[in-house]
């Protein structure tokens, strides 16, 4: 359990301070930074939260947010709150969302335009396009839900020992579709490898469904039988 990072009371405290000051001020999630959500007594958690993320395991579990007495727009300031000391936050989707609901509405995630995690499909190991990627647990579910991790690093480092030609393969062109969120300029697919390896770190980053979609496309080559 040395992973998980239990938050105290007088962090809990500073916590439900910041959520009060930025409600009351009328602040969105997308407003909130270091400066106007202030959580003085988090310094030497954030400090080790961080060590962590970028220099060690690479996740972390803080446990003990007091989702069950807070407002839906209350826990989505807290979390996003404390997102705000850990790094700038980015859009996920072409409507801007910074902040999204993992919830089956009933999409169709096969579809060019599904998103797995509004589907209750099973999710495969997959990565996001950022440098931290958190979750808030607000309910957990009836049956199912669980979340799994793994090491792109350990992945990497095991494909060098044992098949380096697919290594070579991960590090070349590939194709993924960009679900019909286009951006102004670009195209309605692009091309980037999944290992990137660059001033001694890794960069990965894989969703194997975009580059499933992305085989629609007539241009691109086929997808290879080893990728």
């Amino acid at each position: 359990e040395s992973w998980i990072v239990g938050i105290g009371d007088e962090q809990i405290a500073d916590l439900r301070s910041a959520i009060a000051q930025a409600e009351a001020t009328g602040l969105g999630v997308l407003e909130l930074t270091a400066e106007n959500f202030p959580l003085p007594s988090w310094g030497d958690l954030l400090t080790g939260v961080k060590a962590d993320l970028f220099n060690g395991r690479g996740f972390t579990l803080l446990r003990g947010f007091p989702v069950d007495d807070l407002t839906p727009l209350q826990r989505g300031l807290g979390y996003f709150g404390i997102g705000a000391h850990l790094g700038k936050a980015i859009p996920q989707n072409a409507k801007g969302h910074a902040l999204g609901h993992v919830c089956d509405i009933g999409v169709d995630k096969n579809k060019t335009t599904g998103r797995g995690y509004q589907s209750n499909a099973r999710l495969k190991f997959h990565t996001d396009s950022a440098d931290i990627v958190g979750l808030l647990c607000v309910r957990q579910a009836r049956s199912g839900g669980l979340s799994s991790l793994v090491s792109s690093i350990t992945v990497y480092n095991e494909l060098l020992k044992r098949r380096p030609d697919y290594v070579r393969l991960l590090m070349g062109p590939i194709y993924r579709d960009r679900r019909e969120e286009v951006p102004v300029g670009q195209g309605p697919w692009y091309c980037i490898p999944a290992f990137n390896p660059f001033q001694q770190r890794l960069f990965t980053t894989y969703v194997r469904s975009t580059v499933r979609k992305a085989a629609r496309f007539s241009e691109l080559p086929p997808i290879s039988a080893e990728l």
